[in-house]
C-alpha cells in the first residue's frame, strides 16, 4: 500500500481534528491532543476503499495462511466450552496468563503480533509483550467472524447480513466503516495477498 508520511511541527498544546482523506476511500478522522515537549503519533492508519461487491467466478481462491508468529510461539490457547472462555498460557514459564470470555481466537503478525478472541458480541485482543488483555468492541449485534489485516490497525467484523471495518486505536473514538452489505453471509475470508475479501 502506499504511505504518506507528514510531520507538523510548532503546534500550540491542544487537542487537534485530524481528517484524512483520498478519493475512493472512506475518510479517517481522530481529535488527537498535543501536548508540550511532547511528540503525538498517528501511525498505520487504515484506509478502506469504497467498493461495490462484485461476484467472483473463478476457482476457489488462495487464502491468507495461519502459521502462528514466532513471538505468540510460546502461547498455548485452551478452550473451555462449559464457561465460553479462552485460556491463555505461557508454556516457557508453565504460567496460567489470563481467561477470556470468548469461543474463537485469530492472530495477526504484522505490524506487531496480536491474538484476538471473540465470542458472539465482544473482541479482546491480547499482547503478547505486555501479556495484557485489552476489550477492543462490545456490541449488540451478533458477530458472526473476526478477519485480522496484515499490516492495518484494523480488523474486519463479519454480521450475518454485513462486513464492517473496525480499526483498533481507542483514542478519541474508534473509527468503524461499513464495507458491504449481503442478505445473507455464510463465510468469509482473505486473499493470500490479504486485497481481496471473498464472501460465501
Amino acid at each position: 500500500g502506499e504511505v504518506t508520511a507528514a510531520l507538523l511541527t510548532n503546534l500550540l498544546p491542544g487537542n487537534y481534528e485530524i481528517v484524512l482523506k483520498k478519493d475512493g476511500y472512506f475518510p479517517w478522522e481522530k481529535t488527537l491532543p498535543v501536548e508540550s515537549e511532547r511528540t503525538t503519533f498517528a501511525a498505520s492508519i487504515p484506509l478502506f476503499r469504497q467498493v461495490s461487491p462484485e461476484q467472483y467466478t473463478g476457482t476457489n481462491p488462495t487464502q491468507a495462511h495461519s502459521e502462528v508468529p514466532p513471538s505468540l510461539a510460546p502461547f498455548f490457547l485452551f478452550q473451555n466450552q462449559k464457561s465460553n472462555t479462552i485460556i491463555i498460557v505461557n508454556n516457557d514459564r508453565q504460567e496460567r496468563i489470563t481467561e477470556i470470555e470468548g469461543s474463537s481466537a485469530v492472530w495477526r503478525e504484522k505490524p506487531s503480533p496480536l491474538l484476538f478472541v471473540y465470542s458472539s458480541h465482544e473482541v479482546w485482543q491480547f499482547d503478547p509483550d505486555s501479556q495484557r488483555a485489552t476489550l477492543v468492541t462490545r456490541l449488540i449485534e451478533e458477530i458472526q467472524q473476526v478477519i485480522t489485516l496484515p499490516r492495518k490497525d484494523a480488523i474486519i467484523l463479519v454480521f450475518k447480513d454485513r462486513v464492517r471495518a473496525l480499526e483498533l486505536d481507542t483514542r478519541d473514538r474508534q473509527n468503524s466503516w461499513d464495507l458491504a452489505t449481503f442478505d445473507e453471509i455464510k463465510n468469509a475470508s482473505l486473499s493470500a495477498d490479504s486485497k481481496t475479501l471473498f464472501i460465501e
